[in-house]
């Protein structure tokens, strides 16, 4: 077993950044701002978040930005499609992925991703609490802080 654990941690990108696949609408960009990025930054993280609208490149920019990410966060809220095929994308790629909803969306959670661990949120304030627990507890070699 520690074997393979060191086989996975070696074939992680080295990059200090993180993805965050979420829904890009006004309701949610408080905790983009106060929770997403602050917790990704409190842990050493680079958050990255790929906002290109209407652009045509913007798919081999997500899948070149997914390919370095540290590790993936996965907002649920909103049961965007992108943020599905982000997060399967880089599940695929091995790339460890953090799922995430706020709660009054929790019952809308996809049927295939439904059983999986996800931090339930209220506030940005939480989430930034919670999310940064979560990546610490992971095998992500960050910084203690």
């Amino acid at each position: 077993g520690w074997h393979r654990a060191a086989q996975l941690r070696q074939s992680r990108p080295a990059s200090r950044e993180a993805f965050v696949a979420m829904w890009l609408d006004p309701q949610v960009e408080p905790a983009w701002r106060d929770g997403f990025r602050q917790a990704l930054e409190a842990c050493g993280l680079t958050p990255v978040r790929v906002d290109g609208e209407g652009d045509s490149a913007i798919d081999d920019e997500v899948i070149a930005r997914l390919r370095r990410a540290r590790v993936v966060i996965a907002d649920a809220t909103g049961t965007r499609p992108n943020v599905y095929y982000e997060a399967g994308l880089a599940q695929g790629l091995g790339i460890p992925v953090v799922w995430t909803v706020h709660a009054d969306h929790e019952r809308d959670l996809a049927f295939d991703t439904r059983q999986l661990p996800h931090l339930i949120w209220r506030t940005p304030e939480e989430l930034r609490t919670r999310l940064a627990a979560r990546l610490r507890a992971l095998a992500l070699d960050l910084p203690a802080r």
